[in-house]
């Protein structure tokens, strides 16, 4: 399975109302599924599924001076650049730097482990030289570079076994077909578990442009500490979530769906993004299949939480 079929595919989702008290914010993922009576085929292997996994709870973080001074030479600003959060629900803690023309900029959000870098004029425009943009090897080993400067363990993030190297999203930028930049998007992990996270939460974004000068630089990485730790659902309690409604899906018309078969149940982290409270981080389910319609048959993924909140392990 794709990693961008995913992560890319959450950057849209809307919000429903959510369908099970106690539970992950799964309307963030979906509407509420309503093809309960809907004939399910499970075709699906779950011994791959951890026994358990853990609920964690978000704490309140602040950037260190020292990672301060860092973010600031990243952006190539200092201390005297500092100006007014003047974003919707600015808090004291939060931080604004940017230089007299508004080139380069620096946001900090410490509450949510959120900042954002901007550097213009890295990335070229109409009529502007395009020269030494990375190709995706090299911007993966700048990304790489720049992750002790914003405090990233490499080893917090999401691994691709088969290539020995982070897993990422590659984001192309071109101008009349030449590339002008190249984005690369790292993910978060708990536990060998990958962040499903909405927006950049639970990930980083690097864009790099002219010779491989970093032209912006997303995260929201929140502080988190373990919470519960509980048992993974069963076969028959994920059957049940289908059954009782306790799931969501993007599909619009379950009610033309005949059957739905479930191929792979896939486990995530869902964060939120970086201006969403949130409290704890609990794990989802991903069940992927296809639902046969009366047409054609076509591929879904529904959520449903990836726990039995009754049974700890």
């Amino acid at each position: 399975m794709k990693a961008s079929r995913i992560w890319l595919g959450l950057l849209f989702m809307s919000a429903q109302t959510c369908v099970m008290a106690g539970a992950p914010p799964l309307e963030k993922l979906g509407q509420p599924w309503r093809a309960g009576y809907t004939p399910i085929q499970w075709e699906a292997r779950i011994d791959g599924l951890p026994k358990s996994a853990t609920v964690y709870r978000v704490v309140a973080d602040s950037f260190p001076p020292a990672g301060l001074r860092s973010l600031l030479a990243l952006a190539g600003l200092t201390e005297k650049d500092r100006g007014r959060p003047m974003w919707t629900g600015a808090q004291p803690e939060d931080m604004w730097f940017t230089d007299a023309d508004g080139a380069r900029s620096l946001a900090v959000h410490p509450a949510v482990g959120y900042l954002d870098i901007f550097r213009n004029g890295v990335v070229a425009l109409p009529g502007q030289r395009i020269d030494g943009v990375p190709d995706w090897p090299e911007a993966l080993r700048l990304a790489e570079a720049l992750l002790p400067k914003i405090g990233v363990d490499r080893a917090q993030l999401v691994q691709d076994p088969e290539a020995n190297e982070p897993r990422y999203t590659k984001i192309l930028q071109t101008m009349v077909g030449t590339p002008i930049s190249r984005q690369v998007v790292l993910y978060r992990s708990f536990d060998g578990i990958p962040s499903v996270g909405l927006g950049c939460a639970g990930g980083v974004r690097f864009s790099f442009g002219n010779n491989g000068q970093l032209a912006e630089l997303e995260m929201t990485w929140r502080k988190v500490v373990p919470q519960r730790k509980y048992a993974v659902a069963t076969k028959d309690q994920f059957l049940g979530y289908l059954k009782e409604g306790h799931c969501v899906c993007r599909f619009d018309s379950p009610s033309t769906i005949q059957t739905f078969t479930v191929k792979e149940v896939n486990p995530y982290y869902l964060e939120l993004r970086s201006w969403e409270p949130q409290q704890e981080i609990h794990p989802v389910a991903e069940l992927y299949g296809y639902a046969q319609l009366p047409t054609t048959n076509l591929p879904i993924s529904i959520y449903c939480p990836l726990l039995d909140y009754g049974q700890r392990p």
